[in-house]
This record gives C-alpha cells, structure tokens and sequence, in this order.
C-alpha cells in the first residue's frame, strides 16, 4: 500500500508538474499573443496620428502654395495693396504670422491683430523663421523646429515655399502657427479607452506636445530616463532610435507592465512616443493568466478550468481589440480601415457598385459655438438615420470628422439620389429646434462603377467620390452630386493648361495661323488675322476654346497677347526680308493687357525690335470693353493711332451693338459680328437693312468694315451688295500656318 501510495503520489506530482509546466507555457503563449497584438495596435495607432498630423500640415501647405501661386502668378507682391492681401490671407488662415520675402530680402509681415511691417531685415528674424525663408528661396519647401514666438510665450513652428514667376523664384512665403494645433490631434482619441497616450518628442527625447502627465501618473521630464529606460539602457537606445527610425520596448513601473513605441515623424528630427498599460488594456485576461500559474499548482480541475477560461478571455478580448482597432469610438460605426477591407473583397467579385460620401456643411461651426457633445450628437444621428436606411449587403463607415462612407449594390441614379435625400432629410428634421435657427444640413458626392463600363481602381472611385463631394459643398443644401466623366476631362484640361501655360509659351507652342481677309471688289487678298493654336510636341493641338477663357480669368493673356504681337513682327520682318510685300496682320488684345501701364511701349518696342512699320499692324478690340470705359479707351486709341497703329473693333453687334457706338469709338475697322450674316442669310429682311445701314455709316465716319463668317457664295454675294469693304470666313480660306499662307497668298510665282 505504501509503494502504491508513493506511486500515487508521484503520478500525482508528475501529473501536477506537467499540468503545471503546461499551464505556464500556455500562460506565456497567452501573454505573448497579447503582447504581439496589443504590439501590433500600437504600431498601427501611432502610424495614424503620424498620417493625421502630415494631413494637417499638408492643408497648411496647401494653403501656402495657392496663395504663393496666386501671388506669384499675377504679381500680386508689386502691387501696393499687396500688405493689406498679405494681411487678410493671415487673417483668413488663421496663422500667426504671414511673411512674404523679395530676392533682395525685403520683407513684409503680417501678425495677427497687429499692424502689416514692410521693409524689415532677414537679419531682425528669428533664426528659426530665417532658415525656413533662406530655403524657400532656394526652391524648398520646409517647416522649422518649434520654438517660442517673439509676441507669445507658446511655441510656433513656421512654414515656407517659395514663390515662382515666369517659372523663376523671386521670393519666398512663410506663416507661422502654434504647435499646439497638433494637440487636438493626439488628444483626439485615446488608445485602449483612456489606457494610453500619445505624446511628440524631440530626438533627445524631450517632450514637445503633452497631456501633462503619462500613463504612469508622472510628471513629463524624459523619454530617456526612469521609469522607461535605466541609466545604462538610455545610450543604446539612443543608438537603436536613430539608426531605425523607431523603437518598441516595454518596461514595468508600479506592478504595472506597459508597451511603448517611438516612431520617427521625418521631420525636424520630432518622433512621436506611445504608451499603454498591458494590464488596464487587457483587461480580465492578464489577471486570470496571473492567476491560472498559482492555482494550476494545487488543484488540476481548477488549471483545467481556468485554462479553459482563460481561452475563453483571450475570445473575448480578441472581440474588444477587434472593437477597437476597427470601429469608431464615436458612433460605434466601422472605421476607414475596415471599410476598405470589406470593400476590396466584394469588388473583387462585384462590378456593379455605388460609393457615397455623405458630410455635414459647416460641420466645425456646431463644435465651435454648441460644443463638441453635440457635435458628437450629430454624428450618431447621422450613423443611425443612415443604418435605418441600409439595404441588403450594404454597409458604411465613419472616416473622420463629419465624413461618412457608403457601399452599396445599387446603381440607379434617380433611386440613390432619392434614398440620400431621405437620410438627409431625416437628419435634417431631427436636429430641427436643437441649434436656435441653425439648420444642420449635408451634402453628397457619389461614384457609380458598372461593369461594362471603363473600370477604375479603388483608390480612383474614392477620388472619384471626393471630387464629387466638393462639388456638392459648393450649394449650401441638402445636395446630391454624382461624379461626372465630361466634367472631370475637362477639368483635367484646365489643369493640364494651367499647369503647362507657361512652359508652353516658353517651349514656342502657341503656334501663329492666319486668317485672310479678302478685298470684296478686287478678289485679292488685303489683309488676315493672327490666330493663335496650341501644338504640343506630340503633335496634338489644343483649341482656343479650350484655353483662352482660363487666360482671361488668370491673367495670363497678357503675355499670350504680347507673344501673338510679336509673332506676327517676327513672321512680317521674314517676308519683307525674303523680298514679299507682307499684307496688314489683324491681332486681337485682351482687356487686361490692354489697360497695362506700360502697353503702348511694349508694343512700340516690339516693331522697334523687328523694324516693322505700325501700318502693318492692326489691334483688335471687343465692343464690349470699349463700352466700359469710353474716354480712357478713346485715349488710348488715339495715341496708338499718333504711333501708326490701326485700331479695329471685333464682334460688332454681339452684345452692346448700337450705331451709336460708332461715334464714340475712334476706330480704324469695325468687324460685323457673324451673327448679322447669319441673320440676314435665315431671310430676317431687317437684319439686312441694319446691316446696310452700318456700313453706310461706316463708310461716311471713314471706317472700313469687315463681315466675319462668310462661309457660302450667297454670303459673298449679299455682303458684295451690300458694299462691304473685305469679307473673312471659311468661303474664303479657313485659318492656315503662316507657312501655308505664304505659299497661297503670297509667294510670287
């Protein structure tokens, strides 16, 4: 008995042991599993604070770049209004400090509430602003290690860009801001439900952004110092950081065991530092694993039991780390991150769906005068009217802010619009009473992919969605607007043109063609208008249509229009020395670059340079601007007459058109407007008769009259009639290279 007895015992030890050994090896397992994942979360976390603080300082380079283009596009920094444009941009943006940096190192700043400085020295600016400046002007963009603000005790960062005109930098922008706008962003959410915390350190470890105290409960002094690191660790993780980029470590304070990650931000040598208490975030599980090493040493059942328990944690808090990692801590919605996880697998299968972005206008507005409890108030209730709204396999998410995101299967226009302005409607309707007569409106912007169709990839349905989006914002209602192929072509085209204009002119892409006009009683060619195309190098052109209404809104055609003028000299001066009598060249200016200061000396200089006689040349105006402002355009008119130059009014008729116009505008040429012809041609007698009597009177003021459109013989034949001097149109020629030309009109055989 007393063998079977120790047998027993020792099988109960043995038994006890390897149960014992197993429940620790399971223990470790399980704590590792945790760590991994809780590891793999904070990684994950800490790489969108970094995304959600570049998006921040993209928008304020953004808003750095329009104005340095607008301001640089237009030469906005020679004009004397330039200080107060300075002043109301900062104003504007928000920024403390605008700075605007000429290439002889003038410089004009505007500070908030304070008045606009000119004339100030590099050498007056703070070392940190100057550098950002000094390399703006050599064509880097760069924001500058925070420091203390010579009008505030917060800290600033500054950013800069540089300014270009013509191509060429002639000086550099720069705002300044608080860093502490960054602190919104690492306040904004929590990890693990209030178990961790974000913070940005510089590379020696000091902290920069802070919530005042870390999860350990105290005070902020190092990164690099007890509790986190001991004195003989510091040095090799000093090392480890900055030849990584980034450092994951763990460390135990208190009983307590927390993860932390320090993570390069590439910028300025700054990191961002996150912490989580292993414990607090793991909840019941770290205990019972605790636990479940003591127990398993008594009693087998009770390991046994525990281990099945502690399973059944690790279950549950796999459902919590899921809850967190892909929901919204808000709405309780799904997340970006999830969102497109869900999508990538259905359209794999599934070419016939619909993407919908759905914001609420001036959402920042209800945050900033209600608070942001309401602000979150709305926000669920869009989350609910949009769930109560969800049709078989369709699903949603919130991205951030008031930006929320739709799937669906459904692809008919009529019916998603309808259900949208429903969901809109209803929110609309619940927040009615709530905000005083504040309304709390949205807007939409939709994709629809069809299978059959043109197929894009995610990531362009989704920009597809946004540039729908900001169309919708642009109506201040409940709005739906749908992604539109033509419409995004063309603004391709305008951006195309924008964005290429000026290499373009300096390429020699704007090509010339002539247009003749012709002598109606002797047949002959009298004269042609300059018309402009642009060639690309692959040989494709690009139609007035599509860019001389952008250059009219930018300004840029005053320089097209002195490039035409030029052209025209330079073409002239090539016959004349080749021994052809060249015949006069019609060129059509622009209102901006006729109202320019220096016009008239520009174009002087431009025959001065090419030894052209200014009879040659012809400028052509529209009615319409010469209405404007009779006496300076007559003044201007008539000393381009005293230079030699004649002066031609374009589409006569096709706005303002009165016979009185005749005789307030001293021109040379009057240009019927092809709308008359037309007219006249369609049978309309009295469109006739006040074509004839144009002309008459015309020819009575001493102004030679041209009909542009003739495109048929009747339209030559009724214009001969009427005693028109030339005619110009498609029955004539259409427009040609200037080559072409010669060899048709010109060359003498």
């Amino acid at each position: 008995m007393r063998r079977q007895l120790y047998r027993a015992v020792w099988m109960v030890l043995c038994i006890g042991v390897l149960m014992v050994a197993g429940g620790i090896l399971l223990a470790a397992f399980l704590s590792g599993m945790i760590d991994d994942a809780m590891q793999e979360y904070l990684n994950t976390r800490t790489e969108e604070y970094r995304n959600k603080i570049y998006e921040k300082m993209d928008a304020d380079y953004q808003i750095l770049d329009t104005f340095s283009s607008i301001v640089g596009g237009a030469a906005l920094m020679e004009d004397e209004e330039f200080p107060k444009l300075l002043d109301q941009a900062n104003y504007q943006n928000d920024f403390l400090t605008m700075v605007y940096m000429d290439a002889s190192e003038n410089i004009t700043a505007a500070t908030l509430d304070h008045e606009v400085t000119e004339n100030e020295t590099l050498s007056n600016i703070q070392p940190e602003a100057r550098e950002v400046l000094e390399r703006a002007m050599e064509g880097e963009r760069s924001v500058s290690p925070q420091f203390q603000g010579e009008l505030s005790e917060e800290n600033v960062v500054v950013y800069g860009t540089p300014v270009y005109q013509n191509g060429e930098i002639t000086g550099a922008l720069a705002a300044s801001g608080k860093i502490d706008v960054f602190q919104e962003i690492l306040d904004g959410d929590t990890l693990l439900e209030g178990f961790g915390c974000v913070s940005m350190i510089d590379g020696e470890g000091n902290y920069i952004l802070h919530s005042g105290k870390d999860q350990t409960g105290q005070e902020l002094i190092n990164v690099f110092a007890e509790p986190y690191f001991a004195p003989e660790e510091a040095a090799e993780a000093r090392k480890e950081l900055q030849e990584n980029g980034s450092l994951a470590f763990s460390f135990r304070y208190g009983g307590d065991r927390y993860r932390a990650l320090i993570q390069s931000m590439g910028i300025n040598g700054w990191y961002l530092f996150s912490m989580m208490n292993t414990r607090a975030g793991s909840g019941e599980i770290y205990l019972m694993n605790q636990v479940a090493g003591t127990v398993f040493i008594g009693i087998i059942l009770l390991v046994l039991f525990l281990m099945a328990y502690g399973l059944r944690m690790v279950w549950k808090n796999g459902k919590k780390l899921n809850r967190i990692a892909y929901c919204d801590s808000i709405t309780g919605a799904y997340n970006m991150l999830r969102f497109r996880q869900i999508m990538e697998e259905r359209t794999k299968t599934e070419k016939n769906y619909s993407i919908i972005a759905l914001n609420v206008h001036q959402f920042k507005f209800i945050n900033e005068i209600y608070g942001r409890e309401q602000g979150d108030r709305v926000l669920c209730c869009i989350k609910e009217k949009i769930e109560q709204n969800l049709e078989d396999r369709e699903f949603f998410c919130r991205e951030n802010a008031d930006i929320f995101y739709l799937y669906s299967g459904d692809t008919d226009r009529d019916r998603l619009e309808r259900r949208l302005k429903k969901i809109m409607d209803s929110v609309s309707q619940a927040g009615e009473g709530r905000y005083g007569n504040y309304q709390v409106l949205m807007c939409c912007g939709a994709a629809i992919a069809r299978e059959g169709e043109e197929e894009h990839t995610l990531d362009q349905m989704m920009s597809h969605v946004m540039l729908a989006l900001v169309r919708a914002r642009d109506v201040h209602q409940n709005n739906v607007w749908f992604f539109d192929k033509e419409l995004h072509r063309k603004e391709l085209m305008e951006n195309y043109v924008e964005s290429h204009m000026n290499q373009a002119l300096e390429d020699g892409e704007f090509c010339l063609y002539l247009q003749p006009k012709v002598a109606l009683d002797s047949r002959k060619t009298a004269g042609a208008e300059a018309l402009v195309r642009w060639v690309r190098p692959d040989g494709s052109m690009i139609y007035p249509d599509q860019f001389i209404p952008l250059f009219e809104s930018n300004g840029f055609c005053v320089q097209l229009d002195m490039y035409m003028v030029e052209s025209v000299c330079r073409q002239l001066r090539a016959w004349m020395d080749m021994g052809t009598e060249p015949v006069p060249v019609s060129v059509n200016q622009s209102k901006r670059a006729f109202y320019e200061k220096d016009y008239i000396s520009r174009l002087t200089g431009i025959l001065e340079k090419y030894r052209i006689p200014a009879e040659l040349i012809t400028l052509e105006i529209l009615e319409g601007f010469a209405l404007e402002n009779e006496e300076e355009v007559n003044s201007k008119i008539r000393e381009l007459q005293k230079k030699g130059f004649r002066v031609s009014m374009d589409d006569f008729g096709s706005e303002y058109s009165s016979l009185n116009t005749l005789g307030k505008i001293r021109i040379n040429e009057l240009k019927l407007d092809r709308w008359f012809l037309k007219e006249a041609a369609a049978g309309k007698r009295s469109v006739k008769v006040i074509m004839e009597q144009i002309i008459q009177l015309a020819h009575k003021l001493g102004i030679s009259t041209v009909v542009e459109g003739v495109e048929t013989a009747e339209d030559d034949r009724m214009i001969r009639e009427l005693h028109c001097g030339y005619g110009q149109g498609y029955y004539y020629s259409r427009p040609v290279s200037a080559g072409d030309f010669f060899e048709r009109y010109l060359k003498q055989e």
